[in-house]
């Protein structure tokens, strides 16, 4: 472990400070007393900065970190960790039970893990119902998810009334509060028949990802009030 030149008071009473003195900016080095072995620090470790690990590490209590955590390599993590900034991480493995995480591709978002909602808790009716709003409108799913989600599972239905004129039924939805109107860059749901004929309908069901925003809400609407769309949900990614 290489020390710093800061100099230490010797014969006061040790101080938190004095070992925030030893350690800021200490490299501790993958020996351990020994050439090739492991270095351990025991007990309960907090860093009140950044902390950086370019080799492999393992911990077997609780990891604190007030700013960023940023891992090179692997980490193995029996406690608990709590980084109050961002967490790279390559791959980390959490409580020995071979549940890995890897870290999204660079310019990636990565949308968490999938909890499905249980049959019996899934909405009775549908959240959305039969709705034509051809401007952006907020549907809620607050309630069936916890604060922090990412991103909704949703079951769908798409009809499509025909007119004599219009070619096509379409929904978009987004995460609420989004800017984005670029179409292509919406979830998108479309029914396609050219100039259907008034009073003919057609049907899409199936299921969709939606972005959302942290409370599980997002916004839709569609290119015709000849459009009707529903909306239910099967599970989210927190």
């Amino acid at each position: 472990m290489a020390i710093p030149s800061n100099p230490v008071s010797v014969g006061d009473t040790t101080k938190k400070s004095h070992y925030d003195t030893l350690y800021d900016n200490a490299l501790l080095a993958n020996t351990g007393g020994t050439v090739g072995g492991a270095q351990s620090i025991p007990g309960i470790k907090t860093w009140e900065d950044n902390a950086i690990f370019q080799e492999t590490v393992t911990f077997s209590s609780t990891i604190n970190v007030q700013d960023s955590a940023i891992f090179n390599d692997n980490a193995d993590i029996s406690g608990t960790l709590t980084v109050h900034d961002t967490a790279t991480v390559e791959r980390l493995t959490i409580n020995s039970t071979g549940s890995q995480f890897y870290s999204p591709v660079s310019g990636e978002n990565s949308l968490g893990t999938y909890h499905d909602i249980p049959h019996a808790s899934r909405p009775l009716a549908w959240v959305l119902a039969a709705g034509n709003a051809t401007s952006d409108t907020e549907v809620d799913f607050s309630s069936y998810v916890p604060t922090g989600t990412n991103a909704l599972l949703l079951v769908y239905v798409l009809r499509f009334d025909g007119d004599g004129v219009l070619d096509s039924g379409t929904a978009y939805m987004k995460e609420n509060g989004s800017s984005q109107t670029d179409v292509n860059r919406l979830t998108r749901l479309e029914i396609y028949n050219k100039n259907m004929a008034a009073g003919s309908t057609m049907g899409l069901g199936s299921d969709t990802i939606v972005k959302c925003d942290n409370n599980g809400k997002i916004e839709y609407y569609v290119n015709d009030s000849d459009v009707s769309l529903w909306l239910n949900i099967k599970g989210y990614w927190i």
